[in-house]
């Protein structure tokens, strides 16, 4: 009988049926394919240990890795309970703040000044905090809404705040929220708010909800009709139910404080609370218990120079710099309040944000930008370059980043590219393709000049030649067990160093609503892989090294560093489809073989060691039988398995820690042996 050469094709194959995935992995687990000349090699996934000692202590949703001015290495990372950073394995927990009050309107304005006095006895503050006034606020002639930075603190519980033009009156501890006012029978509302100076077709924001007549108003309006300065119309959608007037939030106001904890204790001297307390105009610095932490489903993290960019889903843009002298990361205060994720556009430094807001309400197709070099700055003029764009087409803005050439903006449906062409449009926007939308907002990668996504049944890249599908051979692996209630949760992870991309998801078989699974993608051999591992976050190889990793239980590790999973065994394997004689019209029979692996790495000892279990039948659905698993290492010359049937595949596992292996050429002593 002839010795036989098991030469394996590419890649795992799922959707194939074992009796056809002939020579062809059937499933897999931890390992990858090495190209080798005119060979295509199995081998087993690199290891990892922990980066961080550490859990974080909740699942980790981002991670992003920068360099400081001081040549100083930081990992950012961004965990449904906190956003943290890493430097020199040292945590420190830079999680953003906030504490939300609603007290009546006590508003202090002089005539022909912007400096307006608030007063709220719920607040002990600070210059470090800033503030938001979520509902409008008419006083004095102006109408105040939107993010504040503190001026000056001026007494117990009072501030200073500076409006964007000057009062027309002088008003002590006064101030009024909007009133809507419907009729029965009919959708019209009439918005009462002093000096509001709307026009018709402008856009009324209602981000706190009121119920009147039956109705519920929230979100954005058009204006109809101005009756005069104090009051205009706007419609809902429904009608009236009753003839009502409602003020908005109860004629309270509601502000949002961005509390700023600062590590420098303001000198003694006069000011705040208890009285004398704190310089003059600064405040008691706030302790590190002041407010209460945010936690958000997701993140999106960049860096603008040494400062770290943050922004929880559907929140503020926070930032934190390595040098600021802040123990939290503080609120961009001129930013939009609400945006579904950020990312710094090449090359001119302009901060994007996408599914971004306007006047606090979220518009879920709207891109807003900052001036170029100036993250701060997104007031609009003829000076800036900041800006915003809607998307025309799709539901919503599922995720953005910068790609090689310019950025992609991706919806549930299509692919626009977003390029940089000078004022006054700043950029320019192009529908890539359609049908090819983006599954979840970090499930799209840049690997050298190409991006690579994943959508809602299928694989995408964008080469330069347009939008291309990728066929999948793991597709039924990945979608028909996605779970699709956690989608938001899958994560794209390259790893351009052995030409693999892999994305996690949650999966339906898991049932733990978490990601436990992953799919991988070798674009140099074109071919797929697949297994269960539980990483939520990642970023490629950066200037913390080797690619980094993270998992549900809030664990960070670095990849490609060790041959074990922290210690532990890998539990590495793949499984062959059935290979068969003369189509199967003959059983087989194997007596002999001969296995041939890499023990170890290149100038490694060679103390690896597998197991190798072969199974037979005589059918495809028949039952199926096995032998071994038989235990192989260096030593091992050849093995006796003895097994006759039609069709024979084989199980390839490796035990113990510490060890590399490759397979090499395994041979199989086979022969027919008859019909039946």
């Amino acid at each position: 009988m002839p010795l036989e050469t098991i030469v394996l094709e590419p890649g795992v194959n799922i959707e194939a049926t074992p009796t056809l995935n002939a020579a062809v992995i059937q499933t897999s687990q931890l390992i990858r394919f090495k190209a080798a000349g005119k060979m295509m090699l199995v081998e087993k996934l690199g290891g990892w240990t922990k980066y961080y000692p550490n859990s974080v202590g909740s699942p980790v949703r981002a991670l992003h890795a920068w360099e400081g001015l001081n040549s100083d290495l930081h990992l950012g990372v961004g965990a449904q309970s906190s956003l943290s950073v890493i430097s020199n394995n040292v945590l420190q927990t830079i999680t953003p703040r906030t504490l939300t009050t609603n007290p009546a309107p006590n508003f202090s304005t002089t005539s022909s000044s912007n400096i307006v006095t608030i007063t709220d006895p719920d607040i002990v503050i600070s210059i470090y905090d800033s503030i938001y006034l979520n509902t409008p606020v008419a006083v004095g002639g102006l109408v105040l809404q939107g993010s504040y930075p503190i001026l000056t603190i001026t007494g117990p519980n009072s501030y200073e705040i500076q409006a964007a033009s000057n009062a027309t009156s002088t008003v002590a501890n006064g101030g009024t929220t909007p009133t809507f006012s419907t009729v029965s029978g009919s959708p019209q509302i009439t918005v009462g708010l002093a000096n509001h100076g709307y026009s018709v077709g402008g856009s009324f924001s209602v981000p706190t909800p009121t119920v009147v007549g039956g109705l519920t108003v929230s979100g954005s309006y058009v204006v109809q009709t101005v009756i005069n300065s104090n009051q205009f119309t706007i419609n809902s959608q429904f009608n009236a139910t009753s003839t009502d007037t409602q003020s908005m939030n109860g004629g309270n106001a509601q502000f949002v404080y961005y509390i700023g904890l600062s590590p420098i204790t303001p000198p003694a001297g006069y000011g705040i609370g208890p009285y004398g307390a704190g310089a003059y105009g600064i405040g008691v610095a706030p302790s590190p218990s002041s407010g209460t932490p945010i936690t958000t489903t997701n993140w999106t993290l960049d860096n603008w120079g040494e400062i770290l960019i943050g922004c929880p889903t559907n929140g503020p843009i926070f930032t934190w710099s390595p040098t600021g002298g802040y123990l939290v990361a503080t609120k961009v205060v001129n930013a939009p309040e609400v945006n579904g994720g950020i990312f710094v556009s090449d090359p001119y430094q302009i901060l994007v944000a996408w599914a971004s807001s306007i006047n606090g309400v979220q518009d879920p197709l709207l891109i807003n930008w900052s001036d170029s070099g100036d993250y701060t700055n997104w007031t609009v003029t003829a000076l800036t370059q900041a800006g915003g764009y809607r998307i025309p087409t799709g539901s919503k803005i599922v995720g953005g980043l910068q790609g090689p050439q310019f950025a992609f903006i991706w919806t549930d449906i299509e692919v626009w590219a977003m390029q940089y062409v000078q004022p006054p449009l700043v950029f320019g926007f192009t529908k890539l393709s359609k049908e090819c939308g983006l599954i979840a907002r970090h499930a799209a990668c840049v690997v050298n000049s190409s991006v690579y996504w994943m959508g809602n049944n299928q694989f995408y890249v964008y080469a330069g030649d347009g939008v291309q599908p990728i066929v999948c051979s793991v597709w039924d692996f990945v979608f028909q067990d996605l779970d699709l209630n956690n989608i938001d949760k899958i994560c794209a992870a390259s790893n351009n160093g052995f030409g693999e991309i892999a994305w996690y998801f949650p999966s339906i078989s898991g049932g733990t609503g978490e990601i436990d699974s992953y799919v991988k993608f070798n674009f140099v051999l074109n071919c797929w892989d697949c297994g269960r591992l539980d990483r939520t976050a990642w970023i490629d190889q950066s200037v913390v090294g080797q690619p980094v990793g993270a998992n549900t239980a809030g664990f960070i590790y670095q990849h490609e560093v060790a041959n074990d999973a922290d210690g532990q065994p890998m539990g590495e394997f793949f499984e062959t489809g059935y290979t068969q004689i003369a189509q199967g019209e003959n059983l087989t029979f194997v007596d002999w073989m001969i296995p041939d692996f890499r023990y170890g790495k290149f100038n490694a000892p060679p103390t690896a060691s597998l197991n190798i279990t072969l199974k037979y039948t005589n059918y495809p659905n028949g039952p199926v039988k096995t032998k071994g698993p038989y235990s192989i290492n260096q030593t091992t010359t050849f093995k006796n398995p003895r097994i006759r049937g039609r069709q024979i595949a084989m199980r390839i596992e490796g035990t113990g820690t510490g060890s590399f292996w490759r397979m090499g050429g395994l041979r199989i002593r086979a022969a027919p042996d008859g019909k039946r």
